[in-house]
This record gives structure tokens, sequence and C-alpha cells, in this order.
């Protein structure tokens, strides 16, 4: 891989931008001509180090790690922050390092005890993302092809089957093991309902916008509901408050009048 290629590729970042673009920063390894052009100098420490001693000293701290779920972290960490020495690390023993960041460690971490998983949530975006995948690889059959033959075509035909499959699976699976059965939690609901500042809209025709605003204002800094709020500063009264601020009725188009004081 040429280091210097992915640090000079457009975009012209400089300073502290370089070292947090992940495609860009190779830490340490910069050298004294790269910090001065890129303006790291001072954010550095003041040795070059190789990339090959960056790796040495990644390993080591991967050796530290007990668990393949710590050494997956501390991979994905890694990868967020410096992509070059991410892949140089992975690519010295891509028979050591792929098993810790695929399965079996994140089935590891799926599986630990007390820990509670959307399955089927997971599977229908993992479902999606390879969905998208293959319409990427759809697209750019289309694209493609010499004269007046698309040899990519058995590829697009392909991959389309496998999305209508695996995607009818998915749905299949979805509605068998996450949707049917599925029981609202109607006080937990109602609870959230009557906690929701935006409610206070309602009010704004009836005592104003300035009072509505001190009310969603004044119940979120007291942890209170808007009615609790509203009683306590007496900007309007209970009956007024169950006319006015009805979820049922904003669900479509309203607007309450000054009539509901009455």
């Amino acid at each position: 891989m040429n280091h210097a290629a992915i640090i000079e590729s457009p975009g012209h970042l400089i300073g502290p931008a370089v070292l947090n673009d992940p495609v860009r920063n190779k830490g340490t390894a910069f050298t004294e001509g790269e910090r001065q052009r890129f303006c790291v100098e001072g954010l550095l420490p003041p040795s070059e180090e190789s990339i090959e001693r960056q790796v040495e000293r990644v390993l080591g701290h991967l050796e530290a790690k007990p668990t393949g779920l710590e050494r997956y972290i501390y991979l994905t960490e890694l990868s967020g922050r410096n992509e070059t020495l991410f892949y140089r690390t992975v690519m010295s023993d891509p028979m050591r390092f792929i098993p810790i960041l695929y399965d079996p460690t994140v089935a590891e971490a799926c599986i630990m005890p007390g820990r509670v998983n959307p399955t089927q949530a997971e599977a229908l975006t993992t479902i999606a993302v390879q969905v998208m995948a293959n319409d990427v690889a759809v697209g750019f059959g289309g694209a493609g092809g010499c004269l007046e033959m698309n040899v990519y075509k058995p590829l697009m035909i392909a991959n389309i089957a496998h999305s209508i499959g695996i995607l009818t699976d998915e749905c299949t699976n979805l509605r068998k093991f996450r949707i049917e059965g599925t029981q609202p939690n109607r006080k937990k609901i109602s609870e959230y309902v009557n906690r929701s500042l935006i409610l206070v809209t309602a009010l704004a025709p009836v005592i104003g916008y300035d009072k509505a605003s001190t009310i969603a204002h004044h119940a979120l800094e007291q942890d209170l509901t808007l009615k609790e709020a509203a009683l306590q500063l007496g900007f309007v009264d209970e009956q007024t408050f169950d006319r006015v601020v009805d979820p049922v009725k904003m669900v479509e188009p309203y607007v309450a009048t000054t009539a509901a004081k009455q």
C-alpha cells in the first residue's frame, strides 16, 4: 500500500483534520517532510515510527487482551482512527484476525448472559445491507457490456434472485417471530404520550405562545407532565387542559380555540 498516495489524495486536509481522518492518518509513520506539509508538527510524538513498527506495537497490545471480544473491540476502535494501520495489522495474519473481526467473536457477544438482542430486527437490517450490495452490483452490471452484448446479465439475474429470496424468507420470519403475538404496552405508551412536550403546541392558540413555552420548560426542568406543569403555573385549569390537549384530536389537523376555555 502506498501511504503517500493515501495522504496526498484529494481533500487537502491539514493539521488535526488529517489525524482525525482514518484514511489519511498514519500516526507516527508521518515523515518529517510530511509533518511539515500537513501541519501536524507538535501534534505527534517527535520520533518517527515506521508502519511496520506500529504493527508490531499493535500486535503486542492484542496479545495482552485476554479474550477474542476484547481484541475485536480494540481492532474496531483502531479502524475508526487509522485505517492504514488497521489493514496492515489484519493483513499481517489474515487467518488469525478475520475470525476475530467476524464470527465467532461477534456471536460470542450476542450470547453473553443477561444480554437481550432483537435478533429478528438485526437479521432484517443485515439482509437490507446485503440487498443494497446486490443492487450496487446489478447497477454496475446494467451499465456495462461490450458492444451489443452484456456479459453481466448472469450476475444481475443471480443477485436479483438472491435478493428476492432472502427478503421473502426474512419477511416470513419477521412476521412469525416478531410481529405476530406482539401486544402494545398501553400503560407505557400512555406515559410517553402524556410526558411528550410537543403536545404543548395545542395550548398556544388558547393561552398564547409565551405561556405555552413556559409550561414546556417548567415540565422539562421539574420532570413533570405537561398537565402537572400547567396546573402548577396556573396558566390553565384542569378542565380546559383536558379539552385542549387531546392527542387523539392532534393526529389530524386540529387547532384549539379560545372557546375551549369556557
